[in-house]
């Protein structure tokens, strides 16, 4: 699928890709853990996830996501 329009020359971009980073509150990585697996990723409609990496500390996670807006993912003023 193409994430681009273009019109007359000029492209514009579809979706967007952000990094949330997320702390481990006391570093109860387990929590989060059976969290996901009861309920899964519970990421709002309109946002992919697309990878993620947990630091080698085990304190914090790096998620990769893509979306329309920085509106879906919570943000409270839109990036740019």
């Amino acid at each position: 699928m193409c994430k681009f329009n273009v019109w007359l020359g000029c492209a514009t971009l579809r979706f967007m890709l952000f990094m949330v980073i997320e702390s481990f509150k006391d570093g109860n990585v387990g929590a989060v853990g059976k969290r996901f697996e009861l309920s899964g990723r519970m990421l709002p409609e309109g946002v992919d996830y697309q990878a993620s990496w947990v630091d080698s500390g085990g304190m914090r996670c790096f998620q990769v996501m893509e979306t329309g807006g920085s509106e879906l993912l919570g943000l409270d003023q839109p990036l740019g």
